[in-house]
């Protein structure tokens, strides 16, 4: 519950983007096609989630947004 609540204050602060794989495809082929994207970064560890959290979001982000960019 913890994390939870670091999440949604980082989210209500701006400072982070909370998205389903979907909408994650979404948000970045509406940036791509407003502007040419040779790179994209984003932050693996946000303050306060633990570890164990952002490897599973690593391995979400992987297997079901990256295909749709090959």
């Amino acid at each position: 519950m913890a994390s939870y609540k670091r999440c949604q204050r980082l989210r209500s602060r701006r400072l982070v983007n909370i998205l389903t794989p979907d909408e994650a495809v979404a948000l970045l082929r509406q940036r791509i096609a407003e502007v040419p994207v040779e790179m994209f970064t984003m932050m693996l560890s946000p303050p306060g989630i633990p570890l164990s959290k952002i490897a599973e979001h690593i391995e979400l982000f992987a297997k079901k947004v990256i295909p749709h960019f090959r």
